[in-house]
């Protein structure tokens, strides 16, 4: 299995474990620290950016005697395959009852078709009732076929692909870590059962290149000259998104750091940009932490980029795009 530790890890590691083993063993790590994280009572944003994340199962021509890990766009590329299906169900505070079916139809699922599954809650729960399902499969799966299998899995449980990116497999996927009581029950095991066999998928149709074509922009819409522009954009630009939200934080966070990479912005403005998002602290004490970590994470985000600046700049939205500055 091949793991990165954190959000910026540029290094995918080896594990060398069977894939149930080591979501198994994924869960009994994150009970032996569930105590420290809860007592800790540390901001969901820390752990996410901490919290280490699976890439696949092996690469093609990997050998575990040379070597102990790989790139990890190599993790990500073409040669990765996986012999697990993870999905995220990505669920929305008011969703709990649609949430709690869905978590039951896996459960059904699993039974009907004595299989291995694993079921563990992310970091948003209990706030928003998410969790994500992983099953094991018979063979190594390319992206293609990895694709296919994706698309039955959510036939079969009766939920709608909302994005294309949920039938790829270069999406990460957070390793289960616990914060808060409330995740602990909504783990779900069954270790008893078989391999799940391709057969089950292999009429399933996706359209071409769907599994594997990553989002990709104009890299030269980065170095547009903004700087004198961005911050009332950006005033603008926050009165319409809830940067409370993580996952818009990330996606705003990475185009200020693209722009200040292909110099469209001074780093300097960048800070001042990263910095007005603390607003959304739900008080004054947290605000000034958050201004604190925001600019932690614009460093490491720009580091991030300016590692593999060819990949990492053709997956951000242009910070002048997502702002609207014509």
């Amino acid at each position: 299995m091949f793991v990165i530790k954190n959000l910026y890890d540029n290094t995918a590691h080896f594990i060398d474990m069977e894939d149930f083993d080591f979501f198994n063993q994924s869960l009994v790590e994150a009970f032996n620290i569930a105590n420290v994280l809860i007592l800790g009572k540390f901001e969901k944003r820390t752990i996410k950016e901490s919290t280490p994340a699976v890439v696949c199962s092996t690469v093609d021509g990997f050998d575990k005697s040379e070597s102990n890990s790989v790139d990890r766009i190599v993790a990500l590329g073409s040669k990765s395959k996986r012999k697990f299906l993870i999905v995220d169900a990505d669920f929305n505070a008011g969703e709990e009852e649609l949430s709690a079916l869905i978590r039951q139809k896996f459960i059904d699922l699993s039974y009907e078709l004595d299989t291995k599954l694993i079921l563990y809650p992310t970091a948003s729960y209990p706030k928003k009732p998410r969790f994500r399902a992983v099953l094991f499969t018979e063979d190594y799966l390319h992206a293609d076929e990895y694709a296919k299998a994706i698309k039955w899995l959510y036939d079969a449980v009766g939920m709608t692909i909302n994005d294309d990116t949920d039938l790829r497999m270069t999406t990460n996927r957070n390793l289960p870590v616990f914060s808060n009581v409330e995740q602990i029950p909504a783990v779900f095991v069954k270790e008893e059962g078989k391999l799940l066999n391709s057969d089950l998928w292999q009429d399933v149709k996706v359209h071409k290149n769907i599994s594997s074509a990553p989002y990709s922009v104009n890299t030269k819409l980065h170095s547009k000259k903004i700087d004198d522009d961005v911050i009332n954009y950006l005033t603008n630009y926050l009165s319409h998104h809830d940067l409370s939200s993580y996952e818009e934080f990330f996606k705003l966070s990475n185009s200020i750091a693209a722009s200040v990479v292909c110099n469209g912005i001074s780093y300097e403005r960048g800070k001042e940009a990263i910095q007005r998002v603390s607003q959304f602290g739900s008080d004054q004490k947290k605000q000034k932490s958050w201004e604190r970590e925001n600019v932690r994470f614009l460093d490491s985000a720009i580091a991030n980029i300016k590692n593999n600046p060819d990949v990492q700049l053709k997956k951000i939205v242009p910070l002048a795009i997502r702002l609207k500055i014509s």
